[in-house]
C-alpha cells in the first residue's frame, strides 16, 4: 500500500508546502510554523507513490521527464485522472497523451525524473 501524503501551493507566499508537520483544519491549512490560509488560497497536491530516478518524490503538479515508446524523450506533467496518475502531454503530432504510472511492477519509474512543478515552473 502507498503512503498517503499531500504538499500545498500558497498562492499567496508563492512558495511550496510540505504536508509533514502542517494540519488540515475546518476554515484550512495550518503550516508547522502558525501561520494558516484558506482552502481557497492553496493548491493541493497528492504523492503517487512513487520515486523518480533520482529518489526524488513525485507528486501530481509535477513536471517530469521520461521515456516513452522507442526510448523517445518526453516531457509531461503529472496528473490524476479519476482512475491513475500518469503523465500528460503533447505527441509530435500536437495530440495529447495520458500514461499511466501508477501500476506497480509495471511503472519504469526509475526513468522518471522530477524537473519541475507546474507552480514554480510554469512554462
Amino acid at each position: 500500500m502507498r503512503e498517503i501524503k499531500f504538499r500545498a501551493w500558497d498562492r499567496g507566499r508563492e512558495c511550496m508546502v510540505s504536508s509533514s508537520g502542517s494540519r488540515t483544519e475546518s476554515y484550512g491549512f495550518r503550516y508547522p510554523w502558525g501561520f494558516q490560509t484558506g482552502y481557497n488560497k492553496i493548491d493541493i497536491m497528492q504523492f503517487t507513490g512513487l520515486k523518480g530516478k533520482n529518489g526524488v518524490e513525485i507528486f501530481e503538479g509535477d513536471i517530469v521527464e521520461g521515456k516513452y515508446i522507442h526510448d523517445s524523450k518526453v516531457i509531461g506533467v503529472v496528473e490524476y485522472n479519476s482512475m491513475a496518475f500518469g503523465f500528460v502531454g503533447k505527441k509530435p503530432d500536437g495530440s495529447r497523451w495520458f500514461d499511466t504510472i501508477t501500476t506497480p511492477g509495471y511503472t519504469q519509474d526509475d526513468d522518471i525524473e522530477v524537473i519541475g512543478n507546474i507552480h514554480e515552473n510554469p512554462e
